[in-house]
Formats: C-alpha cells, structure tokens, sequence
C-alpha cells in the first residue's frame, strides 16, 4: 500500500468516525478504541434522562393548569357559562366554553392528546 492510499485510508477513518459522532463531552474526537456503538448508547440514555425531565415538567404543568382552569370565577371552574343573547326575548345559549379560561383548557385537552 502506497503512502497516498494510507492517507487516503485514514482521512476516511476520520470522516466515518466523524458520521459515528464518535466524540467526548469536549468535542474532540474519542481514540481508535471507541465505539460508535457506546457512543449511540449514550446519546439515547442522555435523550432519556431529558425525555424524564420533560415529562416531570408536563405533569406539573398540567396539574397547575387544572388548578387554574378549576379556580376560574367566571364559570366556577366547570369550563361552561350561560351567555344571554338578550334579544328582548331572553333567549340563551346555554353550555357555551367560557371566554377566561377556554385557552387553559384547550392547552390542557392538547397536552393530554385529547
């Protein structure tokens, strides 16, 4: 093998270790001994411990969210007002979503996939 082919050979080895995203916490790029799988591995178990996190946070968010929805003065917490047309008639639409909190509630419904 010519000098220019082990060259060539070695630059590959980098650009392919590269696409492994064979790095440390630094940047740099991890010994000959690394594997790309170890490396994947922890990627996962890093998006893991995130995906946790997030999850802890969506749960407390939305039990404060249900909190807020269920304080709401204006339809005391049922999510439903009576709005009055007042046509002279006395005409109403009952069951309508109320105005103050109908925005919690919609966040609520699509953060449980509802």
């Amino acid at each position: 093998m010519s000098d220019d082919e082990y060259i060539e050979l070695m630059r590959e080895i980098a650009r392919l270790r590269r696409r492994l995203e064979m790095f440390d916490d630094q940047g740099r790029l991890l010994p000959e001994s690394a594997d790309g799988i170890a490396c994947r591995d922890e990627t996962i178990r890093l998006q893991d411990d995130r995906i946790n996190r997030l999850r802890a946070s969506n749960a407390a968010l939305l039990s404060l969210a249900h909190q807020y929805a269920g304080e709401c003065l204006e339809c005391k917490g049922t999510g439903l007002v009576a709005l009055y047309d007042y046509d002279g008639q006395g005409s109403d639409a009952d069951d309508q979503p109320c105005p103050e909190c109908a925005d919690i509630r919609a966040a609520i419904e699509s953060a449980e996939g509802k």
